[in-house]
Order: structure tokens, then C-alpha cells, then sequence
């Protein structure tokens, strides 16, 4: 499929981004600069509490709940994320005062002026952030929308507005601009473009499941005894993934060096040139 804007989605775009922007000038006005800093300086602190006792809190909920380690590390982390963060955000912001409290008013102004300019330069980074995700999921939809159109299937209805959405984009800020401001390497567009067209031929997923490098894991006694496992099979019948993801056969599996060998990223590469070879 390719790319073309729509002039509807285009005058929304330049709206949205209009509006965001004077929302980020406005907001940064408001708060000054210091209570602007609290935010990133509270992640960075955060991850600081997380490395420092996330040990601890994994261990906590591993004990309490029984769950496997690598869940218990997560939800242990998130949690601990969670509460530092919050904790840590209040207290800069009733720390830190507003634009509008200080007295003086040339104060006033270069508070209101510096964290203006900054609020639009952190409104920027998240345009930018947000950009770049829609142009990833674009590309994928592009190419999965050219393979289902191979094969005589229609496009899902989310493909042809990602892709839609990604070209009206890229035509309202300027697509040099956005070439020059993406630092996603080229290997994982192309890899982006090998994973969608595979998805969107049965054939070639076929291949991809029956690719020679992978068979040593199929036919790895580990693997057989987790698909033979009943809990596994009752789980995968009611939808509930949690209940496999919990599974610790699951968890001792993914953890294996030569597991995750296998499946590498050169391994991963090459597997996904067998599954579109033309036949």
C-alpha cells in the first residue's frame, strides 16, 4: 500500500499539534521551571530507588504470592515504580512553587517565560516520541497491508488508517524533517518489513514454523512437556494468559541459554529469509 495523506487527517494533525504545543506553553508558564524538572527528575530518581532495592521487592511478592521469579521481579519493580514515583512527585511539587506565587514581578516573568519555553521543549520531545511510534506502526501496516493484498486478502480497517495516519503526518511536519529526527536504525524497518509480510502469508508463517534452525527447539523434550501439560491446554482453552505466563515450566524455558541462542537475532534473521523465500 502506499502512503497517502488524507487532507482530513492532515488539518487534524496540524490542529492537535497547534494545540499541544500552546497546552505545553501555557502549562509551562504556569508551573515555572523548577516544578517543570520535578517530573524527569522523579523518573530519574525512581529508577535510582528501583535498581537499589528492586531485589528486595521482587522477593517480597515472590514470597507472599509464590509466583515465578521473573514475574514476581516484575510486578515487584512496577510496584515499587509506582509508589516511589508518586511519593517523590508530590513532594517536589509542594516543594517547588508556581509562577504565579512569587511576588516580584520581573520574577514572575522569568519564571513564566523559562519554564514556557521549556514546557514547549518537553510538548516537542513527546511529539517527537509519539511520532516515531506512529511511523513504526505505519511501516508495519504498510508492509502487512501489501502482503494481504498479495495473497487477495483486504487490509484490516487499523492497517489502512496506521498507514494513512503515518502519511498525513509525515506531510504536515515534512517528511525530510521527520527522516532526519528518526534514530531508529534501518535494520529494524527492515526487519519491521520481513515480520509483517510473514504475518500476512499463511505460507510463509508456515515456513517460519517450520524453518531447520528452529526444529532443535520443537523437538526439545522441555518444550513437548510444557505443550503436553494439562494446566498449560486449560489455560490456552479459557484465554487466560496470565495463568501461562505464571507457569514456572514457561519461565525455565525462556531462561535458557541455548534457548534464547536459537531464537538470536542472526537466527531470528535468518529464519525470517527461509519463511519469504519464493517457492
Amino acid at each position: 500500500m502506499t502512503p497517502t495523506p488524507d487532507p482530513h487527517w492532515q488539518a487534524g494533525c496540524m490542529l492537535v499539534l497547534a494545540f499541544w504545543c500552546l497546552v505545553s506553553l501555557v502549562r509551562g508558564w504556569a508551573n515555572g521551571p523548577l516544578r517543570l524538572l520535578v517530573k524527569p527528575a522523579a523518573l530519574l530518581l525512581t529508577w535510582i530507588v528501583v535498581h537499589t532495592f528492586g531485589a528486595t521487592a521482587a522477593g517480597l511478592v515472590a514470597r507472599s504470592t509464590g509466583w515465578p521469579a521473573p514475574v514476581s521481579s516484575l510486578v515487584g519493580a512496577g510496584a515499587l515504580a509506582f509508589v516511589g514515583y508518586q511519593v517523590l512527585y508530590l513532594i517536589g511539587r509542594t516543594v517547588f512553587k508556581r509562577t504565579r506565587d512569587y511576588a516580584e514581578p520581573l520574577t514572575r516573568t522569568i519564571f513564566g517565560v523559562t519554564g514556557g519555553l521549556l514546557g514547549l521543549a518537553f510538548g516537542l520531545f513527546w511529539v517527537w516520541a509519539v511520532v516515531l511510534l506512529i511511523r513504526l506502526t505505519g511501516h508495519f501496516a504498510a508492509e502487512q497491508s501489501a502482503g494481504a493484498l498479495a495473497h487477495g486478502l483486504a487490509p484490516d480497517p487499523w492497517v489502512t488508517n496506521a498507514v494513512r495516519l503515518q502519511a498525513s503526518i509525515e506531510s504536515v511536519l515534512g517528511k525530510s524533517l521527520v527522516d532526519a529526527c528518526d534514530p531508529v536504525p534501518r535494520q529494524v524497518y527492515q526487519r519491521l518489513d520481513q515480520i509483517a509480510r510473514v504475518i500476512a502469508s499463511p505460507i510463509a508463517l508456515e515456513r517460519l514454523m517450520t524453518y531447520p534452525g528452529f526444529q532443535r527447539a520443537w523437538d526439545d523434550p522441555q518444550v513437548r512437556a510444557l505443550a503436553a501439560d494439562p494446566a498449560v491446554a486449560r489455560a490456552l482453552e479459557r484465554g487466560d494468559f496470565w495463568a501461562v505466563l505464571a507457569n514456572p515450566r514457561l519461565w525455565d524455558l525462556l531462561n535458557r541459554p541455548d534457548w534464547r541462542e536459537i531464537f538470536s537475532g542472526p537466527q531470528f534473521d535468518a529464519a525470517l529469509r527461509y519463511a519469504l523465500e519464493e517457492r
